[in-house]
């Protein structure tokens, strides 16, 4: 799976100053870097994980329930997936049909199409095997 762009909008006016922000991301290496400390480097990663389904812990200040997540993959066998996170509830865009998802009920069933993954004890697993190194 690779991710195409995340887009954050928030469900409040006065959380975001201009209301939704617009991530995309190359096909090859991306580097999430900043030289300061505390200007959401980890909050951008969490966010990532949260608009994939994941149950993700919220940051200091930031609850992830708060926005609503617009994240485009391409997944497997080179298909697109959009999938928009409001909440608990899972849109999925793919293949022209859209199919919902409660969460955290449905969250192996989700990754499973986007992953290409029919055995959903690995898909079960498979958080615990997303690489992300915060080497300073």
């Amino acid at each position: 799976m690779r991710i195409v762009s995340l887009q954050v909008k928030a469900n409040q006016l006065n959380i975001l100053s201009d209301n939704q922000k617009l991530f995309s991301f190359t096909e090859n290496v991306n580097i999430i870097f900043s030289t300061k400390n505390s200007v959401g480097k980890t909050t951008m990663l969490r966010m990532m994980m949260y608009a994939l389904g994941y149950p993700i812990p919220n940051t200091r200040g930031i609850r992830f329930s708060d926005y609503e997540t617009i994240l485009t993959v391409v997944g497997a066998n080179d298909e697109i997936f959009v999938l928009t996170r409001n909440g608990d509830y899972m849109e999925v865009l793919h293949n022209g049909v859209e199919e919902g998802f409660s969460l955290p009920v449905e969250q192996n069933e989700l990754h499973a199409s986007i992953y290409g993954i029919t055995n959903l004890e690995v898909v079960d697993n498979l958080l615990g095997a997303f690489y992300v190194d915060q080497e300073k």
